[in-house]
Protein backbone atom coordinates (compact mmCIF):
# COMPACT_ATOMS: atom_id res chain seq x y z
CA UNK A 1 0.00 0.00 0.00
CA UNK A 2 2.73 2.47 0.99
CA UNK A 3 4.74 1.55 -2.10
CA UNK A 4 1.79 2.18 -4.40
CA UNK A 5 1.17 5.63 -2.92
CA UNK A 6 4.86 6.61 -2.86
CA UNK A 7 5.36 5.36 -6.41
CA UNK A 8 2.29 7.28 -7.53
CA UNK A 9 3.71 10.51 -6.11
CA UNK A 10 7.24 10.19 -7.49
CA UNK A 11 6.17 8.79 -10.88
CA UNK A 12 3.69 11.62 -11.32
CA UNK A 13 6.44 14.06 -10.46
CA UNK A 14 8.88 12.57 -12.95
CA UNK A 15 6.35 12.55 -15.80
CA UNK A 16 5.53 16.16 -14.98
CA UNK A 17 9.20 17.17 -14.98
CA UNK A 18 9.84 15.45 -18.31
CA UNK A 19 6.87 17.32 -19.75
CA UNK A 20 8.25 20.64 -18.50
CA UNK A 21 11.60 20.20 -20.19
CA UNK A 22 10.07 18.77 -23.37
CA UNK A 23 7.83 21.81 -23.69
CA UNK A 24 10.92 24.03 -23.69
CA UNK A 25 13.48 21.97 -25.63
CA UNK A 26 11.22 19.69 -27.74
CA UNK A 27 13.47 16.71 -27.10
CA UNK A 28 13.78 13.82 -24.65
CA UNK A 29 17.21 12.76 -25.89
CA UNK A 30 19.65 12.78 -22.98
CA UNK A 31 22.55 13.23 -25.39
CA UNK A 32 21.15 16.62 -26.41
CA UNK A 33 20.69 17.89 -22.86
CA UNK A 34 23.15 18.93 -20.17
CA UNK A 35 23.95 21.80 -17.86
CA UNK A 36 20.30 22.58 -17.19
CA UNK A 37 20.84 23.15 -13.48
CA UNK A 38 22.78 26.35 -14.20
CA UNK A 39 20.02 27.55 -16.55
CA UNK A 40 16.94 26.43 -14.58
CA UNK A 41 18.00 26.09 -10.91
CA UNK A 42 14.48 25.84 -9.46
CA UNK A 43 13.53 23.16 -11.96
CA UNK A 44 16.78 21.35 -11.18
CA UNK A 45 16.17 21.44 -7.43
CA UNK A 46 12.65 20.03 -7.77
CA UNK A 47 13.92 17.37 -10.18
CA UNK A 48 16.69 16.24 -7.83
CA UNK A 49 14.26 15.90 -4.92
CA UNK A 50 11.63 13.98 -6.88
CA UNK A 51 14.22 11.70 -8.49
CA UNK A 52 15.86 11.06 -5.13
CA UNK A 53 12.42 10.23 -3.73
CA UNK A 54 11.91 7.67 -6.48
CA UNK A 55 15.40 6.32 -5.88
CA UNK A 56 14.58 5.71 -2.22
CA UNK A 57 16.96 8.14 -0.52
CA UNK A 58 16.52 7.98 3.30
CA UNK A 59 14.18 10.71 4.51
CA UNK A 60 11.96 10.59 1.42
CA UNK A 61 8.83 8.54 0.68
CA UNK A 62 10.49 6.00 -1.59
CA UNK A 63 12.84 4.82 1.14
CA UNK A 64 10.04 3.81 3.53
CA UNK A 65 8.19 2.07 0.72
CA UNK A 66 11.24 0.07 -0.40
CA UNK A 67 12.06 -0.95 3.17
CA UNK A 68 8.63 -2.53 3.60
CA UNK A 69 8.80 -4.31 0.26
CA UNK A 70 12.26 -5.77 0.87
CA UNK A 71 11.46 -6.86 4.43
CA UNK A 72 8.26 -8.52 3.25
CA UNK A 73 10.28 -10.29 0.56
CA UNK A 74 12.77 -11.57 3.17
CA UNK A 75 9.86 -13.05 5.15
CA UNK A 76 8.68 -14.86 2.03
CA UNK A 77 11.84 -15.88 0.16
CA UNK A 78 15.39 -14.68 0.78
CA UNK A 79 16.40 -15.13 -2.87
CA UNK A 80 13.63 -12.83 -4.07
CA UNK A 81 14.65 -10.35 -1.39
CA UNK A 82 18.25 -10.36 -2.62
CA UNK A 83 17.07 -9.77 -6.19
CA UNK A 84 14.84 -6.92 -5.00
CA UNK A 85 17.74 -5.33 -3.10
CA UNK A 86 19.96 -5.63 -6.19
CA UNK A 87 17.29 -3.91 -8.28
CA UNK A 88 17.24 -1.07 -5.75
CA UNK A 89 20.97 -0.47 -6.27
CA UNK A 90 20.59 -0.60 -10.06
CA UNK A 91 17.75 1.91 -9.83
CA UNK A 92 19.99 4.29 -7.89
CA UNK A 93 22.65 3.92 -10.57
CA UNK A 94 20.52 4.80 -13.57
CA UNK A 95 18.71 7.66 -11.80
CA UNK A 96 22.00 9.26 -10.75
CA UNK A 97 23.37 8.75 -14.27
CA UNK A 98 20.30 10.50 -15.71
CA UNK A 99 20.63 13.45 -13.35
CA UNK A 100 24.27 13.81 -14.26
CA UNK A 101 23.58 13.80 -18.00
CA UNK A 102 20.68 16.28 -17.85
CA UNK A 103 21.60 18.77 -15.15
CA UNK A 104 25.35 18.81 -14.59
CA UNK A 105 28.15 20.14 -16.70
CA UNK A 106 28.30 23.33 -18.75
CA UNK A 107 26.20 24.01 -21.83
CA UNK A 108 25.21 27.19 -23.64
CA UNK A 109 22.79 25.46 -26.00
CA UNK A 110 19.68 26.14 -23.92
CA UNK A 111 20.81 29.38 -22.31
CA UNK A 112 17.83 31.65 -21.66
CA UNK A 113 15.25 28.92 -21.06
CA UNK A 114 12.60 30.11 -18.57
CA UNK A 115 12.50 28.47 -15.16
CA UNK A 116 9.33 27.11 -13.54
CA UNK A 117 6.33 29.39 -13.93
CA UNK A 118 3.43 29.86 -11.51
CA UNK A 119 1.30 27.10 -13.03
CA UNK A 120 4.18 24.63 -12.81
CA UNK A 121 4.95 25.62 -9.23
CA UNK A 122 1.33 24.95 -8.28
CA UNK A 123 1.76 21.40 -9.59
CA UNK A 124 5.26 20.84 -8.22
CA UNK A 125 4.80 22.05 -4.63
CA UNK A 126 2.25 19.37 -3.53
CA UNK A 127 4.44 16.64 -5.03
CA UNK A 128 7.51 17.96 -3.23
CA UNK A 129 5.65 18.28 0.08
CA UNK A 130 4.23 14.75 -0.12
CA UNK A 131 7.60 13.28 -1.08
CA UNK A 132 9.22 14.78 2.01
CA UNK A 133 6.30 14.42 4.42
CA UNK A 134 5.74 10.71 3.79
CA UNK A 135 9.44 10.09 4.25
CA UNK A 136 9.58 11.89 7.62
CA UNK A 137 6.11 11.23 9.07
CA UNK A 138 4.97 7.91 7.52
CA UNK A 139 3.33 6.71 10.72
CA UNK A 140 1.01 9.64 11.31
CA UNK A 141 0.25 10.40 7.66
CA UNK A 142 -0.38 6.90 6.29
CA UNK A 143 0.64 3.86 8.33
CA UNK A 144 -1.71 4.61 11.23
CA UNK A 145 -4.59 4.70 8.74
CA UNK A 146 -3.77 1.49 6.91
CA UNK A 147 -2.58 -0.63 9.86
CA UNK A 148 -6.04 -1.52 11.26
CA UNK A 149 -7.19 -3.01 7.96
CA UNK A 150 -3.93 -4.94 7.58
CA UNK A 151 -4.05 -6.30 11.12
CA UNK A 152 -7.73 -7.25 10.73
CA UNK A 153 -6.77 -9.86 8.16
CA UNK A 154 -4.41 -11.58 10.59
CA UNK A 155 -1.26 -13.54 9.63
CA UNK A 156 -1.23 -14.68 6.02
CA UNK A 157 0.49 -17.78 4.72
CA UNK A 158 2.58 -18.14 1.57
CA UNK A 159 -0.42 -19.28 -0.44
CA UNK A 160 -2.30 -16.13 0.57
CA UNK A 161 -4.74 -17.94 2.90
CA UNK A 162 -5.48 -16.57 6.34
CA UNK A 163 -4.22 -18.72 9.20
CA UNK A 164 -7.01 -18.63 11.74
CA UNK A 165 -5.40 -21.20 14.04
CA UNK A 166 -1.68 -21.32 13.25
CA UNK A 167 -0.73 -23.16 16.46
CA UNK A 168 -3.00 -26.09 15.58
CA UNK A 169 -1.80 -26.33 11.98
CA UNK A 170 1.95 -26.03 12.57
CA UNK A 171 2.30 -27.23 16.14
CA UNK A 172 4.60 -24.33 16.98
CA UNK A 173 5.09 -23.30 20.58
CA UNK A 174 4.05 -19.98 22.13
CA UNK A 175 7.58 -18.51 21.92
CA UNK A 176 7.82 -19.11 18.20
CA UNK A 177 4.29 -17.73 17.66
CA UNK A 178 5.23 -14.58 19.58
CA UNK A 179 8.38 -14.08 17.49
CA UNK A 180 6.43 -14.53 14.26
CA UNK A 181 3.74 -12.12 15.47
CA UNK A 182 6.42 -9.56 16.23
CA UNK A 183 7.79 -9.82 12.69
CA UNK A 184 4.31 -9.39 11.27
CA UNK A 185 3.76 -6.32 13.43
CA UNK A 186 6.97 -4.77 12.18
CA UNK A 187 5.70 -5.07 8.64
CA UNK A 188 2.06 -4.12 9.11
CA UNK A 189 2.43 -1.18 11.47
CA UNK A 190 2.11 -0.33 15.17
CA UNK A 191 1.52 -3.14 17.63
CA UNK A 192 -0.39 -3.15 20.91
CA UNK A 193 2.62 -1.81 22.78
CA UNK A 194 2.70 1.25 20.53
CA UNK A 195 6.20 0.61 19.18
CA UNK A 196 5.14 1.30 15.58
CA UNK A 197 6.89 0.97 12.25
CA UNK A 198 10.36 1.85 13.60
CA UNK A 199 10.84 -1.87 14.29
CA UNK A 200 11.74 -2.26 10.62
CA UNK A 201 15.11 -0.63 11.27
CA UNK A 202 16.30 -3.84 12.90
CA UNK A 203 17.96 -6.54 10.84
CA UNK A 204 18.96 -5.98 7.19
CA UNK A 205 17.73 -2.39 6.92
CA UNK A 206 20.93 -0.67 8.16
CA UNK A 207 22.86 -2.47 5.41
CA UNK A 208 20.29 -1.29 2.87
CA UNK A 209 20.63 2.29 4.13
CA UNK A 210 24.43 2.15 3.91
CA UNK A 211 24.37 0.77 0.35
CA UNK A 212 21.94 3.42 -0.82
CA UNK A 213 23.85 6.21 0.93
CA UNK A 214 27.18 4.98 -0.46
CA UNK A 215 25.90 5.04 -4.05
CA UNK A 216 24.67 8.61 -3.61
CA UNK A 217 27.92 9.69 -1.92
CA UNK A 218 30.03 8.24 -4.75
CA UNK A 219 27.94 10.10 -7.31
CA UNK A 220 28.15 13.41 -5.45
CA UNK A 221 31.89 13.02 -4.91
CA UNK A 222 32.39 12.38 -8.63
CA UNK A 223 30.37 15.31 -9.89
CA UNK A 224 31.70 17.86 -7.40
CA UNK A 225 35.39 17.27 -8.09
Amino acid sequence: MFMMIAHGITSTGMFFLVGVIYERTHTRDLNKLGGLYNIMPAYGAVSFLIFFGSMGLPGLCGFIAEVFVILAAFNYNWLLAVLAAAAVILTAGYILWTLQRVFLGASEKYKGLPDLNVREWVIAIPLVVLTIALGIFPQSLLLSWMSPSVEAHGPVGRAGHRRTEPHRQTGEGPDRRNRRAGRAGAISGPDKNGTGWLQVFEGPVPIFVMLRTDVTAIFLAKVTR
